[in-house]
């Protein structure tokens, strides 16, 4: 009896979680400008609040015309209201076109527990990737850079590059820079 009951109520719980997440996911959309569309997103839970956090991320409707045009990420957080708009940052995703002849460079999205890793990947005759992460600083109730790093390889050698930016916002950071 016991059994069953305890078996019920985690499937309760378990129902009430996957709810949680369409029903974010659903409310995510009234953050997409009639302009754009969404390219991808990932839900977790960065502050560790119980509520599902979203990233998603958008692209222009006219990319595909003008495949330089920036690519915007929002961060929302889940409340118990639904999602609120933490911070924007349209310098973080790589345009359609920054992938040489490869192509888009965009690979995807994930949330890591704290963590935003945006992984790209491109170029020609000497390929390159490179894999941005962000970390949500609970006591400092913020994101900030925790890596830009990536590699380049052709058929002989095979290098990497890590840039120190010191301490910096998600709001600030820039993939030009």
């Amino acid at each position: 009896m016991k059994i069953a009951l305890l078996k019920n109520l985690l499937l309760v719980l378990f129902v009430i979680k996957d709810y949680n997440v369409i029903a974010q996911k659903k409310n995510f959309k009234n953050y997409i400008p009639s302009d754009y569309s969404l390219l991808d997103s990932s839900t977790g839970d960065f502050n560790s609040d119980g509520f599902t956090d979203i990233a998603i991320i958008l692209k222009n409707i006219n990319e595909d015309s003008l495949p330089d045009l920036q690519r915007p990420l929002l961060i929302l957080f889940g409340t118990n209201v639904g999602l609120k708009l933490y911070a924007r940052n349209d310098n973080v995703i790589l345009c359609k076109k920054c992938g040489g002849l490869f192509g888009d460079p965009f690979q995807g999205i994930i949330i890591d527990k704290s963590k935003l890793i945006i992984e790209f990947f491109g170029g020609h005759g000497k390929r390159w990737l490179r894999v941005i992460e962000f970390k949500y600083y609970k006591t400092k109730k913020k994101f900030l850079l925790y890596s830009d790093k990536g590699a380049f390889l052709n058929e002989n050698m095979k290098f990497y590059h890590s840039r120190d930016f010191g301490i910096l916002d998600f709001d600030k950071y820039n993939y030009r820079k």
